[in-house]
């Protein structure tokens, strides 16, 4: 039986909160044609870019967690062991998650989408933060700064995201942004 301390737990909770912020990004911010913030965003934006300048289309599963793997290799020795796999796992699943489930539309209407959207999201990572990991991405290098460095960078992210919408905005859609 798994007790909520135990790693099975933590793990299943990790994965639940992974298919959460996988379903936000599938079926609620990919539909409305969003722009998250954070490596999911920079994934997205590459993926527009690519197929802008190349016709390519880069699946968003291996791409996220191409550039969260890099952002892992770089700070997952400084940052705690356990909370570095259970980052890892979230990592995982969500590419693993995005790339298979369906795509299906609930509503066409953009705010309910990102309503929903964001609260799915926000239930998914809260579920890995409460876990013990986190979505990774620049949470990484947040935490990685805040404890290693004893530097906060919380406001350079949101800094860095406000960026990422403007960009989004000024080369694609300003609404949407």
């Amino acid at each position: 039986m798994l007790n909520k301390e135990s790693r099975g737990f933590r793990v299943f909770g990790v994965i639940v909160g992974a298919l959460f912020s996988s379903l936000a990004l599938k079926v609620f911010a990919q539909k409305a044609n969003l722009i998250p913030s954070g490596l999911t965003g920079v994934s997205i934006l590459i993926q527009k870019e690519f197929m802008t300048f190349f016709g390519m289309n880069i699946p968003f599963g291996p791409l996220y967690l191409i550039l969260n793997v890099l952002v892992f290799l770089t700070v997952s020795k400084y940052i705690g062991k356990r909370f570095v796999m259970l980052t890892f796992v979230h990592i995982v699943f969500t590419s693993i998650f995005v790339s298979i489930l369906p795509d299906f539309t609930v509503t066409d209407d953009v705010m309910l989408l990102t309503i929903f959207g964001g609260t799915l999201n926000g239930l998914g990572i809260s579920l890995a933060l409460k876990m013990g990991g986190s979505s990774g991405g620049l949470d990484f290098i947040s935490i990685y700064y805040s404890t290693v460095k004893n530097r906060p960078m919380w406001h350079k992210i949101m800094l860095f995201n406000f960026g990422l919408l403007i960009y989004n905005g000024w080369r694609y859609n300003w609404t949407l942004s």
